[in-house]
């Protein structure tokens, strides 16, 4: 194998990454071909691309903690100029048990997992996020990005990651008519909270990243440090949602940038736009920083759409006062940032009640609950559909902002009886509360004319006796759906693909592809569908779609480049993809 070094810009107090392209020795796919009436993908359509974890040179069936291995979370997907790119997060269960161990006492580290790999001491941590391209002509995977590094504030005599994770990535046609690709990051800042003597952070704000090739050493950061992004008190006047560390639901709306700045590692946060948005000044805020259109609550988004070129917000929990808030979906009409433009359509987790909070038994998620968190958002057939957890629900957002619900519990919400079109419940369960494991609806896709929705599955955490075994079970691993009505559901997988698809390169760790616990990216390309796991155990996994052996010739629809966006869908159904 070839191997090439090529160098980032040098940034000030940061140390430099490399890049390292890999062949793989198959046979470089073909475009699958274009078909009149598209059929839904099954399991067996699917096959594992050849590298878990990414990283050829430092796979995970080698001793110690190999790269690759570390690499948990397909973060974020997305076709640009002929290429799949997917930006990675790091350890995630390592570093998520540190977070959440600040301020929960139960939360010890290294959690207890046999099957994680956390190192004894927790500045050991290789937290230095990676954007890799996928080249389909030559079948390469190419790291074209990877975080640098300044010293680690607990330790001096070790490096920290300045990007943990790269998290949400969007297309966006600059004022010359160039198509940059744009990758929001997320810092460490969760963990190493240390402030300098002016009140600045030691650890640096996200990145935001551009690009017009994608290519290695060509990355270019958008400078935040004097605007509201970075978090420092001396840039924000908005309390308590500071510091800002990282990004989440890059979005185009009518021509501009918005992105949630994130409070925390969870994802929540304050949405903000820019019509330039290579020029970190350009940034405004357009969520008020007392978004309390809930009394005694403040709200941040984790997710937004663009639908019918107006901006879409969904909610994400806080906790305060131990009392979590059902979700709500709101579109912004674009004429100021004070609570009165900002317009409920879907309130109170889908419920009408006199009281808007969960009860007390709900302080953790059950089937029964009203969701806090919109967590994914796709628009299908004209309709805006909306994933939200905890439970794993699915609405529809109609042109009149009138709503449906699709999956979850009968209920009477937006004044009248609401019952699941699809007759599944929370969590793709019977329509009844009952004990599931689909906690989220991570991501959707539209393809083929097809909706597609994946899950995160906590039965793989969960499992019983993780402390000390690496058994699997049935009910591991993610769900995935598919639609041609927007309504009526079929099942592609509900074990990671650990039932029906073998490991080519048969490695003993993933034969059972049960550790694949959650659908985080689902990616159309001119190749394929393409859907991304997360498996913070033994390093994520990417599923490409082949052509069935059963299928006759052309089995699929055809996507055609355009200029605007990486591609459009020759169908009705599919809106342009331009976000990851």
């Amino acid at each position: 194998m070839r191997v090439r070094i090529l160098r980032l810009a040098v940034l000030s107090l940061l140390s430099l990454g490399l890049t390292t392209p890999w062949m793989v020795t198959s046979a470089a796919p073909k475009p699958v071909t274009p078909t009149s009436a598209p059929n839904a993908l099954t399991a067996n359509d699917f096959s594992l691309m050849p590298v878990q974890g990414l990283d050829a040179s430092d796979p995970t069936n080698t001793t110690g903690l190999p790269n690759a291995r570390q690499n948990s979370e397909p973060w974020t997907s997305i076709w640009f100029n002929g290429k799949l790119y997917v930006g990675t997060n790091r350890d995630f269960t390592c570093y998520r048990t540190l977070v959440i161990g600040l301020t929960d006492p139960t939360q010890t580290y290294p959690p207890p997992d046999a099957a994680l790999a956390c190192p004894p001491n927790p500045n050991d941590l290789d937290l230095r996020a990676e954007l890799w391209r996928w080249t389909p002509q030559t079948n390469t995977w190419e790291r074209v990005l990877k975080s640098q590094t300044i010293p680690n504030p607990n330790d001096s005599t070790k490096q920290l990651a300045v990007d943990y994770g790269y998290r949400t990535m969007s297309i966006y046609q600059e004022a010359n008519g160039s198509q940059s690709l744009y990758v929001g990051a997320v810092s460490p800042r969760s963990y190493y909270k240390q402030v300098n003597s002016d009140g600045s952070f030691k650890v640096p704000p996200p990145n935001i990243w551009h690009s017009t090739t994608g290519d290695s050493g060509s990355w270019q950061q958008v400078d935040t440090s004097a605007s509201p992004l970075s978090g420092n008190p001396s840039a924000s006047g908005c309390q308590p949602f500071t510091p800002v560390t990282g990004y989440r639901s890059m979005t185009i709306n009518n021509g501009k940038m918005y992105i949630v700045a994130s409070s925390g590692l969870n994802g929540q946060g304050q949405v903000f736009e820019s019509a330039n948005p290579s020029v970190g000044s350009t940034w405004r805020q357009i969520t008020p920083c007392d978004f309390r259109l809930i009394p005694n609550f403040y709200t941040e988004i984790y997710e937004m759409a663009s639908y019918n070129n107006v901006l879409y917000l969904g909610t994400g929990a806080q906790q305060l006062a131990q009392t979590l808030q059902p979700f709500k979906v709101y579109y912004w009409d674009g004429n100021g940032t004070s609570d009165s433009n900002f317009h409920t359509v879907i309130n109170g987790g889908g419920y009408d009640s006199n009281n808007p909070l969960f009860p007390p038994s709900c302080a953790v998620p059950q089937p029964t609950c009203q969701s806090p968190d919109v967590v994914s958002t796709q628009v299908y057939d004209n309709h805006l559909y909306i994933g939200t957890g905890a439970p794993a629900e699915v609405y529809r957002i109609n042109p009149d902002n009138s709503w449906d619900l699709i999956v979850g519990n009968p209920r009477v919400g937006g004044g009248s009886q609401k019952n699941p079109l699809s007759t599944l419940g929370p969590g793709f369960g019977p329509a009844a509360p009952s004990p599931v494991n689909n906690t989220l609806v991570w991501r959707m896709a539209c393809y083929q004319e097809q909706l597609y929705i994946g899950t995160l599955n906590n039965a793989t955490a969960n499992r019983p006796n993780a402390a000390t075994s690496l058994q699997t079970t049935d009910i591991m691993g993610f769900n995935l759906f598919s639609s041609a009505n927007g309504t009526s559901l079929s099942t592609i997988t509900t074990s990671g693909f650990g039932n029906t698809v073998t490991d080519p390169n048969n490695r003993d760790f993933t034969n059972n592809h049960g550790w694949n616990e959650g659908a985080r990216s689902i990616t159309p390309t001119p190749y394929g569908l393409v859907v991304g796991s997360a498996n913070p155990y033994y390093g994520l996994t990417v599923w490409q779609q082949q052509n069935h052996p059963n299928s006759t010739a052309g089995n699929h629809s055809l996507y055609i480049p355009l200029a605007i966006s990486s591609f459009i869908s020759s169908t009705s159904k599919c809106p342009v993809a331009n976000r990851g």
